[in-house]
């Protein structure tokens, strides 16, 4: 598990504010998702 040796190299602000972003992103594709799921009728 190296994928933390590049997170460790940012300063503690732009890791959070990359964790946020990528939430928010998350959150976004989770609704599309769902938006999604609802529309198809399966």
């Amino acid at each position: 598990m190296d994928r933390l040796s590049g997170d460790q190299r940012l300063d503690g602000l732009e890791r959070l504010g990359a964790y946020r972003e990528f939430n928010q992103l998350a959150k976004d594709l989770d609704a599309t998702a769902v938006e999604f799921t609802r529309d198809e009728k399966w």
